[in-house]
């Protein structure tokens, strides 16, 4: 979906930390329409396809589900790391 490769491509400039469900929003506005996009959670395994291993589930802010790349995860000592808040994506989608 051309959406979802610009947000990727979107996503990949920016340095702020967005949740699933704001990443989601925006692909929406990319998109120029609700039934033109996948739901948050395809977007989501979407996105564990395209970063795998690269990419992290966090909790920041009251927010859950912030994804954030493994380069700023690192330098990030705000982002809360409890196992239970923190998921690698590359094994979030295993059965």
């Amino acid at each position: 979906m051309d959406a979802l490769y610009k947000l990727c491509t979107w996503l990949e400039r920016s340095s702020n930390l967005y949740s699933i469900s704001e990443l989601h929003e925006i692909m929406t506005e990319i998109a120029g329409c609700d039934a033109c996009v996948y739901s948050e959670k395809h977007m989501q395994l979407l996105l564990l396809q395209q970063y795998a291993g690269s990419m992290r589930l966090s909790q920041h802010a009251g927010k859950q589900n912030v994804v954030c790349f493994e380069h700023i995860y690192v330098q990030a000592p705000y982002l809360t790391r409890p196992h239970h808040s923190c998921h690698d994506l590359k094994y979030a989608s295993s059965p």
